[in-house]
C-alpha cells in the first residue's frame, strides 16, 4: 500500500505487475485511485443535506377570513430535494395553541400538489385572529408556511343576564332581558353566597358560600339549585377558600389546605397538595398550567404563588408576591401576567412572571392610572375594571410595551367575559352594567340588593 501511494506521488504508471504485487485486483484499484486522485470528491456533501422543503400556497389568497360555520379549503405545492415524508396543517393561535387538531399527510417523491379541507363548523370556536400553519418534512428538514386566518365566532343569541343577590340572609337569583328589563326573583338559598364559577356553554354555575361546607350548583336552564360536594371543615379557615372554571374542570381550593379537581358534571379528577403551614386562596388554569396563590396561616403574612402541571399535578415554580392575586392569565409558552394588590388597598398593578428567568416584572407602564380590582379573560386580550373605569389589555412579547387602551368609564368591582355571546358584564353595589365590546352599546340595570356575582344567558 505504501508503495501504491509513494507511486501515485512520483506520477508514475501502474502496471499490471505492480497491482498484482500490492494484492490489489484493478477493479478495487480504480476505487483507490479515484478516492486518492479526487479527495475533494469523495468528502463532498449530497446537494440536498440540510435544505428545508418549501411551501407555495396554489390557491386561494394570502389571507382568509371565515364566518363559522364554514369550509375552508386551500391548496399547496410542496417540493425538496430529498423525499418527503410527511406533511402538516395546524389551526393555532399566535401564541401557538391549536384550536383543532392538526392534520397530517404521508408523503412520497420530491414534488407534490396537497388540498386541504379545514371544517371550522365547531360554535365553540372563538372570534380573532388565528394562524394557519403548514409544514413538511424531508428527513430532518422541516419547511414551514404561516399565512394569517381571520374567525368569525357563530352568531349567539344574548338573552340577559342572570344576577345573584345577597338579600337579607338569602342568596337570591335575578334575571334581566337583553335591553336590562329586570324579571322578578326565581328562586334563593339561606346561604351567604360570595363567589361563583362559570365558563360560556356549560349551563351551569357553580356556588361556594362563607361558611357552608357544601358547594353549589345553580341550573340555567332550570333555574334550579341543586348541592355538588360537601368537605370537612377547619373551624379556623372557611370549608372553601376559592373556587375557578374552566372548559376542561373545576378547581376548587378548601381551607383544609388543597386544591381539588372536578370535572363540569362534579366528578372528582385530582388533588393538588399544599405544604402545611399555607392555605390556598386563588387558582387559575391556563393550557397545561395551574397557578395557585398560597397565603401562610396566622401569625404569619408570608404569600406565595406556585405553578403546577395541571395535569400531572407537578410542581413547575414558586416564587413570592407582596399581595393578593387578584386575576392571572398565562400570554406565553413560558410568562404569566398577574394582578397584584398594593399595600391591601383592593386596588392591582399588572406584572408578568417569566418561567426561564423567574423574574416577576412590572408590566403596565406608568401612563396607565392603576386602579384596578379585576381582570378576565376578552378575545384576543384581557378586561381589567376598577375605579377608573374598564380597561382592555393586550399583552406584548416584551415588558410594559402592550397595548393599553380604556374602553369604558365606568367604575366596577368585578367582571365577567362570555366570548359566545360576545357581552362584557360588570357590577358595583346595585348597579349592574352590560356591555357589547364590538359596538361599545351599554345596558344599565338596578338590582333590589347587592350584587355578588352575574353572568349572561
Amino acid at each position: 500500500m505504501v508503495r501504491l501511494k509513494n507511486m501515485i506521488r512520483s506520477g508514475k504508471m501502474l502496471t499490471h505487475l505492480d497491482a498484482h504485487n500490492c494484492k490489489i485486483r484493478p477493479i478495487i484499484l480504480c476505487g483507490l485511485l479515484g478516492l486518492l486522485l479526487n479527495p475533494m470528491v469523495a468528502c463532498k456533501p449530497d446537494d440536498s443535506d440540510g435544505v428545508p422543503p418549501t411551501i407555495e400556497l396554489d390557491s386561494g389568497g394570502l389571507r382568509f377570513d371565515i364566518q363559522v360555520p364554514d369550509t375552508l379549503k386551500v391548496r399547496v405545492r410542496i417540493r425538496s430535494q430529498q423525499t418527503l415524508d410527511r406533511a402538516l396543517l395546524r389551526v393555532q393561535r399566535s401564541d401557538g395553541v391549536a384550536l383543532l387538531p392538526p392534520q397530517v399527510r404521508t408523503l412520497w417523491g420530491r414534488d407534490t400538489l396537497i388540498e386541504w379541507e379545514v371544517m371550522l363548523t365547531d360554535s365553540l370556536l372563538p372570534s380573532g385572529q388565528f394562524q394557519l400553519v403548514f409544514q413538511a418534512v424531508s428527513g430532518d428538514q422541516t419547511g414551514s408556511l404561516f399565512l394569517p386566518l381571520r374567525l368569525w365566532a357563530v352568531p349567539r343569541r344574548f338573552m340577559g343576564v342572570v344576577w345573584f343577590i345577597q338579600e337579607a340572609l338569602q342568596s337570591s337569583v335575578y334575571r334581566s332581558d337583553s335591553l336590562g328589563g329586570l324579571i322578578p326573583r326565581e328562586s334563593s338559598v339561606s346561604l351567604d353566597l360570595i363567589q361563583c364559577a362559570s365558563w360560556p356553554g356549560s349551563g351551569r354555575v357553580w356556588l361556594r358560600g362563607q361558611t357552608s361546607p357544601v358547594l353549589w350548583g345553580y341550573q340555567l336552564d332550570f333555574f334550579s339549585f341543586n348541592s355538588i360536594y360537601s368537605t370537612p371543615s377547619d373551624p379556623g379557615q372557611s370549608p372553601y377558600t376559592y373556587i375557578s372554571g374552566f372548559d376542561n374542570g373545576v378547581y376548587v381550593s378548601r381551607g383544609l389546605g388543597d386544591v381539588l379537581r372536578f370535572s363540569q358534571l362534579g366528578a372528582p379528577g385530582g388533588q393538588f397538595s399544599i405544604p402545611p403551614d399555607f392555605v390556598p386562596v386563588f387558582t387559575s388554569r391556563q393550557q397545561e398550567h395551574l397557578l395557585v396563590e398560597l397565603r401562610a396561616r396566622p401569625p404569619s403574612s408570608l404569600r406565595r404563588v406556585r405553578i403546577y402541571h395541571a395535569d400531572f399535578q407537578g410542581l413547575l415554580r414558586e416564587f413570592m408576591v407582596s399581595g393578593n392575586v387578584l386575576g392571572a392569565a398565562r400570554v406565553a409558552s413560558d410568562a404569566w401576567i398577574l394582578l397584584v394588590e398594593q399595600q391591601n388597598t383592593g386596588l392591582g398593578r399588572v406584572w408578568r412572571y417569566n418561567l426561564s428567568t423567574q423574574q416577576l416584572l412590572e408590566e403596565s407602564p406608568g401612563t396607565v392610572d392603576h386602579q384596578f380590582r379585576t381582570m378576565v379573560p376578552g378575545v384576543d386580550g384581557y378586561w381589567l375594571g376598577g375605579t377608573t373605569g374598564v380597561w382592555y389589555f393586550r399583552p406584548s412579547s416584551g415588558v410594559q410595551t402592550g397595548l393599553w387602551q380604556r374602553r369604558f368609564s365606568d367604575m366596577v368591582t368585578d367582571l365577567f367575559f362570555d366570548p359566545r355571546m360576545n357581552r362584557l358584564i360588570g357590577w358595583r353595589g346595585t348597579n349592574g352594567l352590560i356591555w357589547n365590546p364590538d359596538s361599545g352599546g351599554r345596558i344599565e340595570c338596578q338590582l333590589p340588593d347587592s350584587i355578588r356575582f352575574a353572568c349572561p344567558y
